[in-house]
């Protein structure tokens, strides 16, 4: 038997981590990695041999290419997740009969388990496959420090499925906020995930970022805490193996976190996997029905597993029975994760480690 890992390589100059996230905890359960399978041209795969994988992923940019021809493709499909634009072409050519000799459909959320369903096709919800990455990843340290992971930021604009719009109003309550705090601002639009080409631009993130973010934690966490992003530059990474070290390092870091923030929810779920305590940041505009990158409906399911803070009111709040005990967040403050995710996670360890065993 062979065994498969299923990737998504970058097309631009910049690749969002998180795939390589999701790569990495599939790759615990296989004996060795023989291929690698690109999602986005998952029907050009070709093997000589039987070969397993785990087809964990977001479906799909290019859902012409979907499904896989190969029949020596032996695939375990869960924690999909199938944009709801792309899911009648995924159906197409074929797309449908795979998912029917495969089913059921183990689904990263509740929507995608909805939308199968009322196709026909036998589907459930299994959470994420990075919810299992403390089976490899998780670390026994002594924790210290914050790290924000692309915390949400009230956006200047955004490109929606009808419309580019422009937050004239976020426009205008930045320099409002720039102004009660112009030294803080400054300071904080030098760290590089607030640093943009414009020099305006990064007034603006960092002046919207401290104004949300000071009532919900301390200077202390918000001027001493390490800034990071998912969005990596491609650079050296010349190989696979390079994207998985990346992955791998980045959760290193998480996992000696004392606590993390974030609105990556590729960020947020491996926290949990790894036992790392996280806050998941949320904005209206990552709900909207007209987010197409968003994906409308991604979060079903995975929301209660996470301690949230939502931006309202123009500050970042928090209903968390939790995190909403203390008047302000400190880099000494602890808390531990919610327990509502381990019954899928163990769920999900089982079928990954069931799937490698058997001999068919």
């Amino acid at each position: 038997m062979k065994y498969g890992l299923l990737v998504t390589s970058p097309v631009g100059p910049d690749k969002n981590i998180g795939d390589y996230m999701q790569s990495i905890a599939a790759m615990q359960f296989l004996p060795q990695v023989d291929s690698y399978l690109e999602k986005e041209s998952i029907c050009d795969f070709k093997t000589d041999e039987p070969t397993k994988a785990i087809m964990n992923a977001w479906y799909i940019w290019h859902p012409e290419n979907w499904p896989p021809k190969e029949d020596n493709l032996i695939p375990l499909m869960t924690s999909v997740h199938i944009m709801p634009a792309m899911l009648d072409k995924m159906l197409e050519n074929g797309g449908f009969e795979y998912f029917k000799k495969y089913e059921p459909i183990g689904c990263r959320d509740t929507n995608t388990a909805k939308m199968l369903q009322s196709k026909g096709i036998q589907a459930y919800f299994s959470g994420c496959m990075t919810l299992t990455l403390g089976v490899k990843y998780k670390k026994s340290y002594q924790r210290k420090g914050v790290i924000f992971v692309d915390p949400y930021i009230p956006p200047l604009h955004v490109v929606s499925s009808d419309a580019n719009i422009f937050y004239w109003g976020n426009a205008l309550k930045s320099i409002l906020y720039f102004l009660k705090n112009p030294f803080k601002a400054t300071r904080l639009s030098k760290i590089s995930i607030f640093q943009h080409r414009y020099r305006l631009i990064s007034l603006y993130q960092a002046s919207m970022f401290y104004h949300a973010y000071s009532k919900m934690f301390t200077d202390d966490v918000l001027f001493s805490a390490e800034y990071l992003s998912h969005m990596v530059p491609v650079g050296n990474h010349k190989t696979q193996h390079d994207w998985i070290c990346t992955a791998e390092a980045l959760l290193d870091k998480y996992s000696h976190a004392r606590y993390v923030v974030t609105s990556r929810i590729h960020c947020a779920l491996p926290c949990l996997g790894i036992d790392t305590p996280v806050i998941f940041t949320l904005g209206e505009v990552m709900k909207s029905d007209k987010n197409l990158t968003g994906s409308p409906g991604r979060y079903g399911g995975l929301m209660d597993f996470f301690r949230v803070a939502d931006y309202r009111n123009n500050r970042m709040q928090t209903s968390d029975d939790v995190l909403s005990t203390f008047n302000k967040l400190s880099t000494t403050y602890q808390f531990e994760n919610k327990p509502e995710c381990r019954t899928y996670k163990n769920a999900l360890i089982q079928s990954c480690i069931d799937f490698i065993k058997n001999d068919k």
